[in-house]
């Protein structure tokens, strides 16, 4: 069953686990209200709603961060911003970078960047943007 088949009726189910959802990202909102829906309606989910929220997002990283938990060094960016991506790698140290959006599956909008790369304002815009659906 697809999350977000209209057609769903997710109430004749005893049950349900979230296994690919690679398309959450294109639309969190619709995603959120879906898993809001489907825990309203009582439907036990074995990937529990709350570890589920936790994860479509990667700020849960800063949290493991924050309580010792081994990440990769990460620079947050926040949406909106208007931060050179040369300026960030040179303040690190850094001739390259991996840029990502804070919400995402997969690669999607996923890029490598190098310092001077006329490109990488380009890339650090785009992940910034929430896809439209």
């Amino acid at each position: 069953m697809v999350w977000d088949d209209p057609s769903a009726d997710w109430k004749k189910y005893d049950a349900a686990v979230i296994r690919s959802a690679w398309d959450y990202h294109l639309s969190p909102a619709s995603f959120a209200s879906w898993l809001a829906r489907v825990e309203a309606a009582g439907l036990p989910l074995w990937n529990p709603p709350a570890v589920v929220r936790a994860n479509w997002d990667k700020t849960y990283l800063r949290a493991l961060e924050g309580a010792g938990v081994g990440t990769a060094p990460t620079i947050w960016v926040e949406k909106g911003s208007s931060v050179s991506l040369d300026s960030l790698l040179a303040e690190r140290g850094w001739t390259e970078a991996v840029v990502k959006p804070v919400v995402s599956a997969g690669a999607f909008r996923t890029s490598r960047a190098r310092r001077g790369d006329p490109q990488g304002r380009r890339r650090c815009a785009r992940c910034s943007r929430t896809p439209a659906r």
